[in-house]
């Protein structure tokens, strides 16, 4: 099987498909190759690591913490 398109995106996670649509809303053609299904990556699981500090009662120490609960502590503090 032979697909010829102008721009191919290589993976199926948020970056990949935002890239994608992107694209898409343009007048050249746009493939997506991903491994597995899709939505893929690490975006489906990250809860919480696309955060930041916007309230007030925010701040550094509690967005640390939420990262650290987000990967359950097995993540690399």
């Amino acid at each position: 099987m032979r697909i010829e398109t102008d721009v191919l995106v290589i993976g199926g996670g948020g970056s990949a498909a935002r890239a994608a649509i992107e694209v898409a809303n343009s007048p050249v053609k746009v493939c997506m190759v991903i491994k597995g299904t899709f939505p893929s990556g690490s975006t489906t699981i990250a809860m919480g690591s696309m955060a930041g500090i916007f309230r007030g009662d925010d701040n550094p120490d509690l967005f640390y913490q939420n990262i650290l609960e987000g990967g359950y502590f097995i993540n690399n503090q």
